[in-house]
C-alpha cells in the first residue's frame, strides 16, 4: 500500500494571498542563459478565488521535505475545470528578474567611450593564490597600456612572490595590497624557502 508519510509534500506558498490551493502537478523547463517557466496545476474547494490579485504575488513551490523548491512570481493565471467540490486553476511561476525587462528608468551611453564613461572610476582587481600573481601582471599590463587609465586598486590573497627585484621595481606606481594569512599552506614559494634557509634576502 502507498503510504504518503515517506513522500515529499508539493506546497504552493503564498504570503500575501489566503487559499486552499493542493498542488496536482507541475512541470517546467530551465536552462542556461534563460528564466525558467514553471507551469503548476491546482485545486481548490473556492470556484471565485480574484485571478487578478494573484498576479506578480511572489510564491514559493515547495517540494521537499527541508524547504526545497522554486521562489517566483505568479504569472498568467487561468481557471480550468469546475466540478461539484473542486476547481482547477493553472499558473506559471517565474523569476522576479523577469520584470528587469519592463524597467523604465534605464541608462543608455551613446557615442561615449568606455574611458570618458568610467573616469575618474576606480578598478578593483582582485585575486587569490597563483590567480593573485596573474593578476598582479594583468594590472601592471593595464596601467602601462596608453589607452586605459584608470585608477587602479590591487588586492590579492595568499599570493605567492612570484617576480624579481626588477619586476617589483617596475610596478612600484602600482596600489598593490597582499594580504598573506601565516597560516595559509601557498604562501611562500619555493624560492622564498630557499631565501630564508640560505640567510640571502633580496
Amino acid at each position: 500500500m502507498f503510504s504518503t508519510g515517506s513522500c515529499a509534500p508539493f506546497t504552493l506558498q503564498n504570503p500575501g494571498f489566503r487559499h486552499d490551493f493542493k498542488v496536482l502537478a507541475f512541470d517546467g523547463a530551465e536552462a542556461i542563459s534563460c528564466l525558467y517557466a514553471i507551469r503548476v496545476e491546482l485545486a481548490s474547494e473556492r470556484a471565485d478565488i480574484d485571478l487578478e490579485s494573484l498576479l506578480s504575488q511572489p510564491a514559493f513551490l515547495q517540494f521537499g521535505f527541508d524547504n526545497e523548491g522554486i521562489h517566483g512570481r505568479i504569472e498568467d493565471v487561468r481557471v480550468g475545470e469546475s466540478g461539484k467540490r473542486l476547481t482547477h486553476y493553472e499558473l506559471t511561476l517565474m523569476p522576479a528578474l523577469r520584470y528587469l525587462q519592463f524597467s523604465h528608468d534605464q541608462r543608455v551611453f551613446q557615442n561615449l567611450t568606455v574611458e570618458r564613461l568610467y573616469s575618474g572610476q576606480k578598478l578593483l582587481i582582485t585575486g587569490h593564490s597563483l590567480g593573485g600573481a596573474i593578476v598582479l601582471i594583468l594590472s601592471e599590463m593595464l596601467r602601462r597600456d596608453p589607452q586605459y587609465s584608470p585608477d587602479i586598486l590591487l588586492y590579492t590573497y595568499g599570493a605567492p612572490r612570484a617576480s624579481d627585484s626588477t619586476f617589483i621595481n617596475s610596478v612600484q606606481p602600482l596600489v598593490h595590497h597582499r594580504i598573506v594569512n601565516l597560516d595559509e599552506l601557498l604562501r611562500q614559494t619555493q624560492a622564498d624557502a630557499y631565501r630564508k634557509r640560505s640567510g640571502t634576502n633580496s
